[in-house]
């Protein structure tokens, strides 16, 4: 007879139940000091929060973590980008817990007003410490949840 075990229960591919993953993402949140009114904002047209719940899923698939410790989230690249000799450069981002305002100064540069696109890519370098250039040759999956996880920086 077969013994089942918790993980029996998980979505194929998980590595957390959903609701171990709203513990993290509510512990990350509690790290940043985020306000109670900006972890959840509901999309009228889908019905919930698109990116709250891709980042819990980034928990529960095991793309993000947490580290209580220091405050940092990893993002794991599901595509990680590799030099020329084929090592691999950038394997994960980590966003520090808060920015400051002149850590925005060298990545802003050059950024016009009206660009939402090159703000939001320079709020992440920002938060990361990874060049621009860097950013621009990731995956659009790994960098889509960048770009979500950035939103929270920037409410």
């Amino acid at each position: 007879m077969k013994t089942e075990t918790k993980n029996n229960d998980l979505p194929k591919g998980a590595i957390m139940a959903m609701e171990v993953a709203e513990k993290e993402i509510e512990t990350w949140f509690d790290y940043r000091k985020t306000k109670e009114t900006a972890r959840d904002v509901i999309n009228e047209d889908i019905g919930y929060d698109y990116s709250r719940r891709t980042i819990v899923e980034g928990f529960m698939y095991g793309m993000l973590t947490f580290d209580k410790t220091i405050g940092v989230l990893t993002q794991k690249l599901e595509y990680p980008l590799s030099n020329e000799s084929g090592d691999f450069g950038l394997k994960e981002l980590k966003f520090q817990p808060r920015l400051k305002r002149n850590a925005l100064i060298e990545p802003m540069r050059g950024v016009k007003a009206s660009n939402s696109e090159g703000k939001v890519e320079a709020w992440i370098s920002a938060a990361t410490g990874t060049t621009k250039s860097l950013l621009g040759k990731m995956d659009v999956s790994d960098y889509g949840l960048a770009e979500i996880i950035i939103t929270y920086f920037l409410k």
